[in-house]
């Protein structure tokens, strides 16, 4: 962004001999004027003009040393810093945007403009809305309280919102039947968004596998031996903060058995992968415990709400412990594999 006008370009580079952290990387700052350093001329685009983007192009550029910025080894983890609020942003957006597309169907349906939606169908979407909602309120108070690893709940924050955003958009494509030629633009548009929302402050793919080298290497996962959930919840959600603590000892557990691997972990995206993935609905699971019970004990003298709560929490916290066990228990043999099912 803005590379075309910048006078300094701050960009980040592998530094193997710098650091002994594994794929340790490093901020460098670089000129226009610096020789081998190729900038394209800018982006034409439908919107965000006012933003000039161009693409940069290296060609065997030498720096000194009095280039760096920061430490050695740290750039990605100052990376993260400096997007975790942006992150929680774009999850925002992601969520407002499902939530529209969301009314939108429910509106066009009533009127017979579409086929009817699956009731099964609905209630996920509820489910993930209210997920979305926990997730960010717990994301949100981690940066707030500049929590030592709230790089961790930002980032599972944006990955969960925007990937779950653009996997109901990709379902309700058969309901509105948009294509690339749709008339229906408004539409179009909010499929469209979900799209970039996943690559916006760090790709999702890289994400996943950054997420999973800062979770086997943070101090997050690492078991306490008591259920201190408990302290939090309402006595309703006691059987659920049991249920999560069981999940979280076995999550710990296959922590430990990826340190303990002789296979270098850092070079396995596999199991990169699956690792933050498995956290990403074990963070679920802590939100809605948290979330819920707030939620219910600001309401529980409304007729009728208190059981729909619990009903909706049951949905979601058993699901996600379904998908949690699933990646935990399973071997895949390839990537295509992996990704087939999540």
């Amino acid at each position: 962004t803005n590379t075309g006008n910048a006078k300094i370009i701050i960009v980040v580079a592998k530094c193997p001999d710098l650091t002994k952290i594994p794929g340790g990387s490093v901020f460098i700052y670089l000129t226009p004027d610096d020789k081998g350093l190729v900038i394209s001329r800018a982006y034409e685009k439908f919107g965000m003009r006012g933003s000039i983007v161009s693409e940069l192009m290296f060609n065997n550029i030498k720096v000194s040393h009095d280039r760096i910025i920061g430490q050695p080894g740290k750039a990605i983890q100052q990376f993260n810093k400096l997007v975790d609020s942006g992150r929680l942003g774009v999850a925002a957006v992601a969520y407002a945007i499902l939530e529209k597309a969301y009314r939108l169907l429910i509106f066009e349906c009533k009127l017979n403009l579409i086929k009817k939606v699956n009731p099964g169908f609905i209630k996920r979407i509820k489910s993930a809305l209210f997920v979305m909602e926990a997730i960010m309120a717990i994301g949100s108070s981690s940066h707030d309280y500049r929590l030592p690893d709230s790089v961790l709940y930002t980032a599972l924050t944006k990955i969960y919102c925007t990937e779950t955003s653009w996997q109901f958009l990709q379902e309700m494509s058969d309901y509105f039947n948009i294509d690339a030629f749709s008339k229906n633009y408004h539409i179009f548009q909010l499929f469209r968004e979900t799209t970039i929302l996943r690559i916006t402050e760090g790709p999702n793919d890289v994400l996943i596998y950054r997420t999973g080298i800062d979770l086997i290497t943070s101090s997050i996962i690492n078991y306490s031996g008591e259920p201190e959930i408990k302290k939090f919840v309402d006595t309703d959600f006691f059987a659920y903060a049991e249920r999560f603590d069981s999940a979280l000892k076995k999550f710990s557990q296959m922590i430990i058995e990826v340190k303990d691997s002789t296979v270098n972990f850092s070079q396995n995206q596999l199991v990169l992968n699956k690792v933050t993935q498995a956290a990403k609905h074990l963070y679920i699971m802590f939100a809605c415990l948290l979330y819920y019970s707030r939620k219910m004990g600001s309401i529980q003298n409304i007729p009728g709400i208190k059981p729909a709560i619990i009903d909706n929490m049951t949905y979601t916290f058993n699901n996600a412990g379904e998908r949690l066990n699933v990646i935990m228990d399973n071997k895949y043999n390839s990537l295509d594999e992996y990704y087939i099912l999540y």
